[in-house]
């Protein structure tokens, strides 16, 4: 095994369970450094706990205050091999033997949890290997177009036997670490659903996601430091929600609520969907960003964050909120080249392009044909286009209509910016582009120019459908 570490430090303490100590003593043969590193799951991270530096193959990790349960690493150099092990609360002075040349095998000595959990480990790996047996027959069979019912027979066995097993542990020591990986591999139990197939599958479908986390208990801040927890919420968030800002939103409210008694989970996850909406490239997902800013520390309850950065925040989603899609866009007035105004609002069309650009902006200049040729192609379907220049310099920007052959387009220059477009409108680089519908809402906005026609296409579709859906009620 390989383990690539990030090393980062974590501001939160990680010994807050008691103060009684803790020694872990690493025993090491065919092990020729005299560094080793040990480490811990945090979410979605591995970070160093300690760096050892050993004597005869012998290391220790100590320390005063005792160690947040969790799982741990002991990583081998130059090539980061590493083994696992447990701690629980109740066991933080054990020792643990690892032959370099036989990674897999490790015993201890003072520590029940990982006894078990290498117990387990063989004892799969043995369920593994006889089901490898009849898993083979009933696949053989398959392709003889038969039935192997004495294989499947055994393969349900041994199922039973191993789930017997888990349950057997997880009955016996409820607060180990080991009962605690049992726990979250557990399948949902169904009960039976009536229906038509697809009404029973989507039955299923609901049930499952409302039993997600029967098996990790979120508000339990151990899990924090489990390494299935991150995987479990981001499959949860991304692949069992829609992934539509609303839908997206009430999943991420469920994880915090059910997090809340674990004020250091909670506060990671506050943090984690803010940074990762924060970045997302996919369009409208800076509404959760928003929401997640207004929620949480507009309010005051991200009380571990500086006043510099809350107020970085609270104005990055200032600026985006009057852009989020769906919200009508504010009305600006911009100057002609005859010097004449002309308003977003006076434009009477289907749709309307609004594009920022600078005429010495490389990517406005790759952009602008691009948009030139559409507006050829759909000026004829409701389509209309208010370019804004956003240089002081309006002879540039004239010239740079004329060079790129965009007169067709409503082309206007603000140089003193009474308009206050790049406030209203989050220009704080170019080329910033929004598709607006006739009542002037937001439908889209950041996309490639390069896509913009397929774009169109789709959003005529969605709204002649809409039409024909009203028409017939």
């Amino acid at each position: 095994m390989r383990l690539i570490l990030h090393i980062a430090l974590v501001f939160t303490s990680i010994f807050s369970f008691a103060q009684d100590g803790y020694k872990v003593t690493i025993e090491t043969t065919n092990y020729e450094n005299d560094t080793l590193i040990t480490g811990y799951y945090y979410a979605d991270r591995q970070l160093v706990q300690d760096t050892l530096i050993g004597t005869d193959g012998t290391f220790v990790m100590e320390g005063e205050a005792s160690l947040h349960p969790g799982m741990y690493l002991a990583i081998f150099k130059p090539n980061n091999d590493f083994v696992q092990f447990a701690v629980n609360g109740s066991e933080q002075n054990f020792t643990m033997k690892v032959d370099k040349n036989d990674i897999g095998r490790v015993t201890f000595d003072g520590s029940k949890d990982n006894e078990t959990f290498y117990q387990y480990i063989d004892f799969i790996q043995s369920q593994n290997k006889e089901a490898e047996i009849y898993r083979k027959a009933i696949e053989d069979a398959k392709a003889r177009n038969e039935v192997d019912e004495e294989a499947e027979i055994k393969m349900a066995e041994i199922d039973l036997k191993v789930k017997n097993y888990q349950l057997n542990i997880v009955s016996q020591y409820p607060d180990f670490i080991t009962s605690r990986l049992l726990k979250s591999s557990f399948n949902i139990d169904f009960p039976e659903f009536k229906g038509t197939e697809e009404e029973i599958n989507n039955q299923k479908f609901y049930y499952y996601k409302d039993h997600y986390f029967d098996y990790i208990d979120l508000g339990d801040s151990i899990n924090l430091r489990m390494p299935y927890l991150h995987q479990r919420i981001t499959n949860y968030v991304d692949r069992l929600t829609p992934q539509i800002p609303d839908s997206i939103i009430l999943s991420i409210e469920h994880i915090l609520k059910k997090a809340a008694p674990a004020q250091e989970t909670q506060r990671f996850y506050i943090s984690h969907f803010l940074n990762n909406y924060a970045k997302s490239k996919i369009v409208g997902m800076d509404a959760i960003y928003v929401y997640m800013v207004d929620k949480y520390y507009s309010s005051g309850k991200a009380e571990w964050v500086d006043e510099e950065t809350l107020n970085k925040l609270i104005d990055n989603a200032n600026m985006l909120r009057p852009t989020l899609i769906g919200k009508k866009a504010q009305d600006i007035k911009v100057i002609q080249q005859d010097q004449s105004e002309i308003s977003l609002y006076d434009l009477d069309s289907d749709y309307t392009l609004l594009y920022f650009y600078a005429y010495d902006c490389g990517h406005c200049k790759k952009a602008t044909p691009f948009l030139v040729d559409f507006y050829d192609k759909y000026k004829d379907k409701g389509v209309n286009v208010l370019a804004i220049c956003t240089k002081r310099d309006t002879t540039a920007c004239w010239d740079y209509i004329k060079e790129k052959k965009m007169e067709g387009f409503y082309n206007g220059v603000d140089p003193n910016h009474r308009s206050r477009f790049k406030l209203k409108y989050d220009v704080r680089q170019t080329p910033k582009m929004y598709i607006l519908n006739r009542e002037k809402e937001i439908l889209i906005k950041n996309f490639p120019a390069e896509e913009i026609e397929s774009i169109m296409d789709d959003i005529i579709r969605i709204e002649n459908e809409k039409k024909k859906a009203l028409g017939s009620e």
